[in-house]
């Protein structure tokens, strides 16, 4: 049996990556967000990449609000699949 991959952060805390098995779970999540975005009539964001760039435009994208003051964005996060990682995992 192998170790679930992980990234350590700065200070030392271990963060579980996905793993090819995650796929289903993880798709059937990001469906409902989308329906529940295109239902409330958001724009939807893709935003590549977690690092701190990506973290702050995520952040803005959640902030931006239409002319009524209601959120007008959903922002879906995501990570680049890094080389010599095994297929389905994201670093």
């Amino acid at each position: 049996m192998t170790e679930q991959p992980f990234s350590l952060s700065p200070n030392g805390e271990a963060f579980a990556l996905p793993v090819k098995g995650d796929v289903p779970v993880e798709l059937k999540r990001i469906e409902k967000l989308v329906a529940t975005a295109r239902q409330e009539k958001k724009e939807i964001v893709v935003v590549m990449g977690l690092g701190f760039v990506g973290a702050v435009m995520a952040a803005i994208v959640a902030d931006t609000r239409d002319t009524n003051g209601k959120g007008a964005r959903t922002p879906l996060e995501a990570l680049f699949p890094q080389p010599g990682t095994p297929e389905g995992e994201c670093g």
